[in-house]
């Protein structure tokens, strides 16, 4: 699973720290420890925005089709 960090996030036993937008892969264990200790940090990451997502580059009113 693909996790974002949405507030700094420092644990200096474990040796964990994330920074405010990065993006990172964690493991089951990982992911129970960082919810369990600061949910409020941390939330899914959605892919990312592909081209197919983004409107048109030309977004001028195209003529209908002629009718048959």
């Amino acid at each position: 699973m693909r996790l974002r960090c949405v507030g700094r996030y420092v644990n200096d036993p474990r040796g964990i720290a994330y920074s405010v937008g990065e993006t990172f892969d964690v493991d089951p264990a990982l992911l129970a420890f960082l919810m369990a200790d600061a949910p409020g940090c941390f939330e899914p990451a959605g892919p990312e925005s592909k081209a197919i997502n983004a409107p048109p580059a030309d977004k001028a009113i195209k003529a209908p089709d002629k009718a048959k």
